[in-house]
C-alpha cells in the first residue's frame, strides 16, 4: 500500500509539472505570436513603401551600392527601407511597452482553447491513472478477490 501511495504522490506531482510546462509553452507561443505581429507590421510597411516608391528606392539602392563600391564595403548608408522598418518596429514596441503590466500580461495570457487543451491533457492523465489497477505484492495479486477486483478496475 505504501508503494501505491508513493505512486499517487508521484502521479499528482507529474501532472502538476506537466500542466506548468504546458502553460509555459503556451505562453511562449503567445509571446512569439506577438513578436510575429510586430515583424509582420514592419514588413507590411516596407512592402507598401516599395509599391508606391519603387523607382526612388531603386535609385537610392543603386547610389548606396556605388558608395559601397567606392568605400570598399557595403553599409546601410542611404538605405530608405531600413529606417522605415526600424521606425515601425519601434512604434509597435512602444505600443506594447506603454501598456500597464496587467495589459501586457493579457497579450500573452492563455486562450480558452489553450486552457481547454491543458484541462483535457490533465483529465486524460488522471483517467489513465485511475483506470490502472494498483500493483500490490505477489501474494495479494494472486488472491482471487484481487483478480476479480482488477478485472473490473476502472470500469
Amino acid at each position: 500500500m505504501a508503494h501505491e501511495q508513493m505512486n499517487l504522490q508521484k502521479h499528482v506531482s507529474d501532472r502538476s509539472v506537466a500542466l506548468l510546462k504546458g502553460a509555459k509553452a503556451a505562453e511562449v507561443t503567445n509571446q512569439r505570436a506577438l513578436l510575429n505581429q510586430v515583424v509582420e507590421r514592419a514588413i507590411k510597411t516596407v512592402d507598401e513603401k516599395l509599391e508606391t516608391d519603387v523607382d526612388s528606392i531603386n535609385e537610392a539602392l543603386f547610389e548606396s551600392a556605388l558608395l559601397g563600391i567606392r568605400k570598399g564595403s557595403m553599409t546601410y548608408e542611404n538605405d530608405l527601407l531600413l529606417p522605415l522598418a526600424q521606425a515601425t518596429i519601434r512604434e509597435e514596441v512602444m505600443k506594447i511597452t506603454s501598456l500597464s503590466d496587467q495589459e501586457q500580461l493579457k497579450l500573452v495570457e492563455l486562450t480558452e482553447n489553450q486552457l481547454n487543451n491543458l484541462k483535457n491533457m490533465d483529465e486524460s492523465s488522471k483517467k489513465e491513472f485511475l483506470e490502472t489497477a494498483p500493483k500490490l505484492d505477489g501474494l495479494t495479486m494472486g488472491n482471487e478477490n484481487y483478480k476479480k477486483m482488477a478485472e473490473n478496475w476502472g470500469r
